[in-house]
């Protein structure tokens, strides 16, 4: 975890997930583990990112992200 995150309540972040600085993590939401979550983004509430997924870009819908780069899935 990188400087000046902001995390919020009933979220986890698994051993080994990088969260880089500036990001913003909703509440509900779920890092799994060894994924990144690059500098500057925000992630919206009860989200899962699945184990090694890359977030490149903000997450603004809910739901299961996974993949390099993290996507939608549907």
């Amino acid at each position: 975890m990188d400087h000046d995150c902001v995390i919020a309540d009933y979220t986890h972040i698994s051993i080994g997930a990088h969260v880089a600085g500036t990001v913003n993590i909703g509440e509900c939401t779920w890092i799994g583990a060894g994924a990144i979550v690059c500098n500057n983004l925000s992630i919206c509430a009860e989200c899962m990112i699945g184990a090694g997924a890359l977030v490149l870009r903000n997450i603004i819908d809910s739901g299961t992200y996974i993949g390099v780069p993290a996507k939608l899935k549907e």
